[in-house]
């Protein structure tokens, strides 16, 4: 008799995400200028939603699978650490399953038998349990950490060649609000309240700003014509925005919002009075654009710091911190790189993907002698409106003289 061999049902998952992953590839470098604009948005949305969900059940079936099953079970914990974090959580069900045990125990049926869980009583009843509760737990964290503020972060970052009149100069920075579904006028009302407390003196937006065309998010993005700063708003585009195919219709959009799109771009940011000490705050187009061969985008730091002299502090917005990397390979005068993109992981197990894939992952780097690289966890979230080990943030930063 013959034995059929099977994959793996992580096997099939892996192999699905990989299939859309090169259905991606073929439509948008072979396929995308047969489509109108409509079409190309909705192809774009609908394959990064199918990878993300495959790449998601993926971690998810090798958490159950892998460590779940060997806590629960008894066997050798994958780590200590680990293994009291798993029993921590537990812990924090027991009172759901009291609550629940107490409940079954009326469900009886009229004979006298005891409704089970999955048709098994004892002790993998309540195993099943147990990941039940642990799955509803997280997910309900997850949403209330992402219904939250965005936590304010301040850094104070010295620039080299920073002029003396530039002292002091606040740049909030916003990445990855992700206008769209989930994320509406409401929530962008709150973050531009936020930024108004803080007084900027120069808002930089470092690409994602949304999710779908301007004539759908028209009243959304409203709150935007309110946002404040002294010295002007800026913006760059993610692979996001691009994934909308309305980029153009985009940055007229936020012209009339006050805010100006650095398309491989840059402007002289100098105080009051104060012109000839000025700082370079240049951005550069994401790096998706010339794989979906967006016309007339494309990453170009060459043209973006034209103009730029390596005597002048420069900061850079990029949306992708490999962007950044490369950026600082071509100009490593260039002082600080802005990036986004990862939002931290947003939900594990998708922070294991994003810290692999990324040269940097959350936070402020040090590159080299003399620059520095800071990633945005993200001022919203991207889908499913769930953060697990990240926190939605808008970053203050302080530039100071050396």
């Amino acid at each position: 008799m013959r034995k059929s061999s099977t994959l793996s049902l992580e096997a099939k998952v892996a192999a699905a995400a990989g299939a859309v992953l090169l259905s991606m590839a073929i439509a948008r470098n072979l396929m995308s200028e047969r489509f109108d604009i409509n079409v190309r948005a909705t192809l774009y949305r609908v394959q990064f939603l199918l990878f993300i969900n495959s790449f998601m059940l993926l971690g998810s079936l090798f958490v159950w699978r892998r460590i779940a099953s060997a806590v629960i079970l008894g066997a050798k914990p994958p780590s200590p650490w680990l293994y009291q974090a798993w029993r921590a959580a537990l812990e924090c069900m027991a009172l759901c399953r009291r609550t629940f045990s107490r409940v079954r125990a009326k469900l009886r049926s009229p004979a006298g038998t005891e409704a089970t869980v999955a048709g098994a009583p004892g002790a993998l009843g309540r195993q099943a349990l147990l990941a039940v509760a642990l799955t509803v737990t997280l997910c309900t964290f997850g949403l209330m950490n992402a219904s939250l503020p965005p936590q304010v972060v301040r850094l104070d970052i010295t620039l080299d060649k920073l002029p003396r009149s530039l002292d002091g100069l606040k740049i909030v920075l916003l990445s990855d609000i992700h206008l769209g579904s989930t994320v509406g006028r409401s929530r962008l009302d709150l973050i531009v309240s936020i930024v108004n407390r803080l007084e900027a003196d120069l808002v930089a937006i470092t690409g994602d700003l949304a999710d779908s065309q301007v004539s759908r998010l028209l009243s959304a993005s409203e709150p935007l014509l309110g946002m404040k700063s002294k010295l002007g708003s800026y913006f760059v585009t993610g692979n996001h925005d691009y994934y909308t195919a309305d980029v153009e219709a985009w940055f007229a959009h936020l012209r009339a919002l006050n805010i100006q799109a650095l398309h491989n771009d840059h402007a002289r940011i100098s105080q009051p009075g104060q012109k000839s000490d000025w700082l370079c705050l240049a951005g550069v187009d994401d790096l998706e654009a010339r794989i979906l061969r967006y016309p007339g985008h494309g990453m170009n730091v060459a043209k973006a710091l034209e103009g730029c002299s390596p005597d002048r502090p420069i900061v850079l917005l990029a949306h992708q911190p490999r962007a950044a990397r490369w950026a600082l390979q071509e100009r490593p005068d260039i002082g600080l790189v802005l990036s986004g993109h990862t939002h931290a992981g947003q939900i594990f197990p998708l922070s294991i993907m994003a810290y692999l894939l990324n040269p940097y992952f959350c936070g402020l780097y040090r590159v080299g002698d003399s620059s520095l690289v800071y990633v945005s966890p993200g001022t919203a979230h991207y889908g499913i409106p769930m953060r697990i080990g990240s926190r939605a943030e808008v970053t203050e930063i302080l530039l100071r003289a050396p």
